[in-house]
């Protein structure tokens, strides 16, 4: 994990730490997505797909498909990010679609 330093926070990414610098795209857009759904195959690759809900619909914004390996660091990061922490749940809760 590599931290980078950004208006006087530091922000935790999963960039490789031999990696000099990330190199950003100014071209890709912004996008707000206010939902999230994530799925695990049996070799361990997941999927994760995010929606934007409108008045006309949900629809989908991006689909990005990685490793589970990489997936729990990128949770990781996101955790220590917003200093929050959950505990294990369920597997029954776990497998909720969030929009």
């Amino acid at each position: 994990m590599a931290s980078v330093k950004n208006n006087k926070k530091t922000e935790r990414t999963t960039a490789p730490a031999h990696q000099p610098s990330i190199n950003v795209n100014p071209k890709l857009p912004n996008l707000w997505v206010d939902g999230l759904n994530v799925a695990a195959r049996e070799d361990d690759i997941c999927v994760l797909r995010f929606f934007t809900t409108l008045p006309e619909g949900v629809f989908e914004q991006s689909r990005v498909i990685t490793h589970k390996e990489k997936l729990r660091n990128f949770v990781d990061a996101i955790c220590e990010n917003l200093g929050y922490y959950p505990t294990e749940k369920t597997k029954a809760k776990v497998k909720r679609q969030v929009h």
